[in-house]
């Protein structure tokens, strides 16, 4: 409650622990259908966490193929490669290259869209599991802690 302007208690109000695991359905979830729920926000809070795990391994695919994939064709030699003598000089298109500067814009094309669609499927699942943990009215949990002993 209001301890006007007074801030005393030192620790979270009992209604607002989480249970401390799932076989102990106890803290904010004390009745069958939150219980039901608290299952629902554990598979909830995987599948966040295994989000962000993705959208991790998706920055450094992108990194990878941003910084490395120009640098990589760079060792495939000159973009064009002549053979002869004096004026007997015949030049082509190094074959090499064009294939490593095809998979380079398409490598990142795809880094970039693998990126692009696990970005999007991470804030989703995170505007979802925010709202679903913190609710409308999380600003008001923290007048529940004091800063002070």
């Amino acid at each position: 409650g209001d301890d006007l302007g007074e801030l005393s208690e030192t620790s979270w109000p009992d209604k607002y622990i989480p249970a401390a695991g799932l076989s102990d359905l106890t803290g904010i979830f004390k009745d069958s259908d939150a219980a039901v729920e608290q299952e629902k926000l554990v598979g909830l809070q995987s599948d966040w966490l295994n989000l962000g795990y993705a959208l991790t391994a998706a920055e450094h695919l992108w990194e990878f193929a941003s910084d490395y994939g120009d640098s990589m064709c760079d060792n495939t030699g000159p973009h064009v490669l002549c053979l002869g003598v004096s004026l007997l000089l015949a030049c082509a298109p190094n074959p090499a290259a064009i294939v490593c500067g095809i998979a380079n814009i398409l490598g990142k094309m795809v880094s970039y869209g693998i990126l692009f669609a696990v970005t999007l499927a991470y804030e989703s699942i995170d505007h979802i599991y925010e709202i679903a943990t913190l609710g409308e009215h999380s600003c008001c949990l923290m007048s529940h802690i004091s800063l002070t002993n």
